[in-house]
């Protein structure tokens, strides 16, 4: 579904000031030759000639899957109990106040990088952070959101034993410590529960649990306080201030009519491996499993997927479990994969996994 026009109205008022702090980044940064991630630190770092000009704060905001045209918000597949409270909350906050509901589910389709950018760009605005870092990895374009904003500091030089290195996240937010609380937050009241994401039908899906129900039977506005800052709509220069990385590769475009055949036991058995160390966390004892993964396509080249997990206990129940975010993750680069490997575009996957004495059987069909 494409984006509404009223987030469009909303996000173009904010852009005037969305490229002022972008601005403010590149006269920061104004000359540097790199910029990396750290993980361990949780900062990104801009240096120039080996001297530390800018160290922010780092917090993913989303990752952008161009094969598939989604864009999936941080908290896309995640239990509450892995991300606690933190600044980027307001998004979803805001999404309520505004009824903005691509804020408020964990993933928009966002057919073109503008599109993916409009979305981060807004982000970026309602969490009136210092910056904006982008990262690019095979398959997904990442942005992180930065925090600052402090008079720079002389710069200083990066030792050789530096742990420092370039790094794509595809995994669950590496959210530091002090990154737990807004300091623009008061009086407001317990936010959404996260719970795993309900990926397996097509519609909509919940990564955090819906408001409870009003004895009529209408959802529960959260409590919160508005955020958004003044709209400043005073004519300034729009500067274009984040280095433009590299576009990524573009994958051949889709062949048509190639026949489907399995995916490639080195493509699939990732899937496979990350369902069975989700199902042995609810479920050691289980019979067996079925893992199903379901493509639909949303416009010729672009593709959105599904993905159910269910287990057969030692009783003889079946046990729905929700994906992990590894899971989901395992399964859009096993799509991807799979189509550069030449296969035909299948509709549905289903691998049913048997407990054996060695592990695992899997027999994959496909359709």
């Amino acid at each position: 579904m494409p984006l509404s026009n009223k987030l469009r109205r909303v996000a173009l008022l904010m852009e005037p000031d969305v490229q002022r702090t972008l601005e403010r980044q590149a006269q920061r940064v104004a000359g540097h030759d790199a910029a990396r991630f750290d993980d361990r630190t949780g900062t990104v770092v801009f240096t120039r000639h080996g001297g530390v000009l800018w160290q922010p704060r780092a917090e993913r905001i989303a990752d952008w899957v161009p094969d598939l045209g989604m864009f999936y918000w941080w908290w896309h597949g995640a239990k509450f109990a892995e991300f606690p409270r933190s600044k980027l909350d307001v998004i979803y906050r805001e999404g309520q106040n505004y009824a903005l509901s691509e804020l408020t589910t964990d993933s928009v389709g966002a057919e073109s990088l503008e599109d993916a950018e409009l979305l981060t760009h807004l982000a970026l605005q309602l969490l009136r952070a210092d910056g904006l870092y982008r990262s690019r990895a095979v398959d997904r374009v990442s942005w992180f959101a930065l925090f600052g904003g402090g008079a720079s500091e002389a710069p200083r030089m990066v030792s050789d034993g530096s742990s420092l290195r370039d790094t794509n996240i595809t995994s669950a937010s590496q959210r530091p410590a002090w990154l737990t609380t807004d300091p623009h937050e008061t009086g407001v009241g317990i936010g959404p529960s996260f719970v795993p994401a309900a990926v397996g039908a097509p519609k909509t899906a919940w990564s955090v649990a819906p408001p409870p129900r009003n004895p009529s039977g209408e959802r529960a506005a959260l409590l919160g306080v508005r955020t958004m800052p003044p709209l400043d709509l005073s004519p300034e220069p729009m500067l274009d201030a984040i280095p433009k990385a590299p576009r990524a590769p573009t994958p051949p475009p889709p062949q048509v009519n190639l026949p489907i055949r399995e995916p490639a036991r080195e493509i699939f058995m990732p899937v496979a491996q990350t369902a069975l160390a989700d199902i042995a966390t609810t479920v050691p004892q289980f019979a067996q499993a079925l893992v199903v993964v379901r493509v639909e396509a949303v416009q010729p080249g672009k593709h959105r997927f599904f993905v159910q997990l269910v287990a057969l206990d030692g009783g003889g129940d079946l046990i729905s479990l929700d994906p992990s975010r590894a899971l989901l993750d395992a399964a859009t680069k096993m799509i991807s994969d799979d189509a550069r490997d030449g296969n035909g575009r299948w509709h549905k996957l289903a691998a049913r996994l048997r407990p054996t004495a060695r592990g695992a059987s899997v027999d994959v069909e496909v359709a």
